[in-house]
């Protein structure tokens, strides 16, 4: 009888315990600058297509830019805007909430294909904002390729901007 009554009082704190542990949260997340470099990290050594949508928040006062996306590890990818840019949809985030934000378009084909506009840099956010990226890549260009970051207030927008017609 002492050994169901002490089982029963070890189950009770264990689940008290458990409780305890449950509501205690650990808060690792990355940053909007990480999960953009993972995309683009993934579609730079596939050398083509375009990632899944993923959502991102960034804070008020936040900005980020392609050489703290591209950190070191990624050489293909030309910081200063040649071979890649930052490409918004602006009828979904407007500039004025990202300033520096600006959209994206590809003229040519094949190897001469040429990215327009975009930008290399945003921010800082005039308010809290959360939005859907997606990394696209070219391939029919050769050499380095062309990667797009395309980012939209969902995350259909963001996969047909992607979408090279």
């Amino acid at each position: 009888m002492m050994l169901v009554i002490s089982v029963i009082v070890a189950l009770a704190i264990l689940n008290v315990l458990m409780g305890i542990i449950n509501s205690v949260q650990i808060n690792v997340q990355n940053t909007a600058e990480d999960m953009i470099h993972d995309g683009l990290k993934k579609i730079v050594s596939d050398g083509y297509g375009f990632s899944t949508p993923t959502k991102v928040s960034i804070k008020r006062a936040s900005r980020f830019d392609l050489r703290s996306i591209a950190k070191n590890d990624l050489p293909e990818v030309d910081t200063t805007g040649t071979n890649t840019k930052l490409c918004f949809n602006l009828q979904q985030i407007p500039a004025a909430i990202l300033p520096g934000a600006a959209a994206c378009s590809l003229s040519g084909s094949g190897a001469s294909r040429v990215l327009n506009g975009g930008s290399v840099s945003v921010g800082p956010a005039t308010q809290d904002v959360s939005f859907y990226f997606v990394v696209c890549g070219d391939s029919n260009i050769g050499g380095r390729g062309i990667y797009r970051i395309q980012i939209a207030g969902n995350a259909q927008s963001a996969s047909q901007d992607c979408v090279i017609t």
